[in-house]
C-alpha cells in the first residue's frame, strides 16, 4: 500500500514520514503537567484518524513505569501539555507512534 501513495508523493508537499506497522490497539494518552489522562481508541481501520473513523474511547490504566516516563519525558520537552500515541500490540509492549504538542 505504501510504495503506490510513495510513488504519487509530490515534494511540495512536505516531509514524509515512514513507520512500522504494529498490530494491535491504539491507545492514546494525554499528559498535563504531573498529571496523565489515557484511553483505548476503538476502530475499524488502521489509522482512526483517517479511515474507520473514532468508534469509541474507553478509559485506560496504564503501566505506572510508563505513565511516569511519559510525564517525565513531557517535563524535559518544556511542554506542559501533550498527546502521546501509541500501539499496545498482542503482547502487551506499548509502541510509542508520536508526540503531540498541541493534540486535538
Amino acid at each position: 500500500v505504501w510504495r503506490n501513495r510513495a510513488e504519487h508523493f509530490e515534494p511540495e508537499s512536505g516531509p514524509v514520514h515512514f513507520q512500522r506497522f504494529v498490530s494491535g490497539a491504539d491507545a492514546r494518552i494525554h499528559v498535563s503537567g504531573k498529571q496523565s489522562f489515557a484511553q483505548f481508541v476503538n476502530s475499524s481501520g488502521i489509522d482512526y484518524r483517517r479511515e474507520g473513523g473514532l468508534e469509541a474511547l474507553v478509559p485506560l490504566d496504564p503501566p505506572s513505569q510508563l505513565r511516569d516516563q511519559i510525564i517525565g519525558a513531557t517535563q524535559v520537552f518544556g511542554l506542559g501539555f501533550a498527546g502521546w500515541d501509541f500501539k499496545i500490540d498482542n503482547h502487551g509492549n506499548c509502541w510509542c507512534l508520536e508526540i503531540n504538542p498541541m493534540p486535538r
